[in-house]
């Protein structure tokens, strides 16, 4: 009898010491994958961070602090199913956890159920926080409350204006003289060299315009919407009238949100009229596709294809396919980087020399100053190479133009903003005719009705 007791004893004195070890053991991995996913939070490896918090969850999945970091490494990644469900668990065991709830509200926002998202920020303002917590909740509020209402608004529009000087309305060149060739037999035997005419040089002026532009959306699901716009806009210049200008956009857009990534299909027709008159038409199709590689970052592509047709005649149609990729990256400043490329080309042999095939790229930088100020900044550049000679100076084009351009917006109140530009272009061509240079200075306004 007294040797089973001393075995009994023995082997509940092993269960225990057993027992001991492993929930040493089990601490010291908790605290190792704490320590981990802090340290890949901190340098915002959010996809490596959420595959280290999935491979644990079935161990440490319901302890609140795991619950948080995995909370934030899933919306980091992207993966804002899986945020919500760990967030929630966060904010059950502890209602008061101010970010727990904000980063549930946060994620509520992203999968567009914003009832829910605004029901976790009031849950949020009833309970003490400092002034800054409170600040930012009432901000995420507000952002939350517009984003409501321009869901449910199905009508909107503008007006806007510009004022500005122009010192090359026509892109006229900046040669005095410009030399044609002598061809005979369609071989060059020399040049010629004639003044420019007075139409074709630098022409400055003060130009004026106002745009009105409205649209409508009619959702079509939670997540896809019908969206059709029209704008007219009036260009006029002070001295130099023949150059008004009247141009009339219209356009039906698809819309499908895919939560991550949002898909717009669209068609156009945009006529323009120089001085009263019909000049030229353009009609086409286009596809847009925006969506987020992280919190900081998102790529945009974008394809169309259209006719641009003149209205005199038919012998200078011509097809335009475009073709775009950018990449943007958000940090204290916005930067976005685009190649583009696109294709002007006419069936019409006798016009084969206005076609042609651009390569561009181009770098912006956005710069929010102030709540209310923002700077905005880009570089351009594109090289032109035509299909066939031009045949007054029988020689291929090859051009490449250079474009800046800043900004400078002031938004005083939500529904007005003002904006002082700068726009420069410079333009090289082998063919002299062709070279300019423009700078336009000035001011515009908008104010949505």
């Amino acid at each position: 009898m007294n040797k089973l007791v001393a075995v009994t004893l023995s082997f509940i004195l092993c269960l225990s010491m057993t027992q001991h070890v492993y929930a040493q053991e089990n601490k010291q991995q908790y605290s190792k994958v704490m320590q981990q996913l802090n340290q890949l939070l901190t340098d915002k490896n959010y996809q490596k961070a959420y595959q280290l918090a999935d491979d644990n969850t079935y161990d440490y999945g319901g302890l609140p602090e795991f619950d948080l970091l995995t909370g934030f490494a899933a919306y980091g990644s992207g993966h804002y199913q899986e945020a919500l469900f760990a967030l929630e668990r966060v904010v059950i065991e502890k209602p008061a956890s101010v970010l727990a709830r904000t980063y549930l509200a946060l994620t509520y926002q992203k999968i567009h159920n914003l009832p829910a998202a605004l029901a976790e920020v009031d849950k949020l303002l009833n309970r003490p926080l400092t002034s800054e917590q409170r600040s930012k909740a009432e901000n995420l509020k507000q952002r939350i409350e517009r984003q409501m209402a321009n869901l449910k608004q199905v009508w909107g529009h503008y007006i806007s204006g510009t004022f500005a000087y122009d010192n090359n309305i026509n892109s006229g060149t900046y040669f005095d003289v410009i030399s044609f060739p002598i061809v005979v037999d369609g071989v060059t035997q020399g040049t010629i060299e004639i003044d420019t005419f007075e139409s074709s040089k630098e022409t400055r002026d003060i130009s004026y315009a106002v745009t009105y532009a409205a649209n409508y959306q009619y959702p079509l699901s939670q997540y896809q919407t019908l969206k059709a716009s029209a704008s007219i806009n009036h260009t006029d210049f002070y001295s130099y009238s023949e150059y008004r200008r009247n141009i009339l956009n219209l356009g039906l857009t698809y819309s499908h949100d895919f939560t991550s990534s949002i898909l717009n299909t669209n068609v156009f027709l945009r006529p323009l009229y120089i001085n009263g008159s019909s000049y030229r038409n353009e009609t086409g199709v286009g596809v847009n596709w925006n969506t987020s590689l992280s919190k900081s970052s998102g790529i945009t592509a974008s394809a169309s294809h259209s006719l641009i047709t003149k209205t005199d005649t038919d012998a200078e149609d011509i097809s335009k396919t475009k073709l775009a990729l950018s990449y943007v990256w958000y940090s204290n400043l916005i930067h976005s980087i685009t190649a583009h490329t696109y294709i002007d080309s006419s069936d019409n042999a006798e016009f084969e020399h206005n076609g042609k095939t651009a390569f561009g790229a181009m770098y912006q930088l956005t710069w929010p100053i102030t709540d209310i100020l923002m700077s905005s900044s880009y570089y351009m550049f594109e090289q032109h190479d035509y299909d066939a000679a031009n045949p007054v100076f029988n020689e291929v084009r090859d051009e490449q133009l250079h474009f800046v351009s800043t900004q400078l917006i002031f938004t005083p109140a939500e529904k007005f903003s003002i904006k002082l530009f700068l726009n420069m272009q410079k333009k090289s061509s082998n063919v002299d005719l062709f070279s300019y240079n423009r700078m336009e200075i000035g001011a515009s306004w908008q104010y949505r009705l």
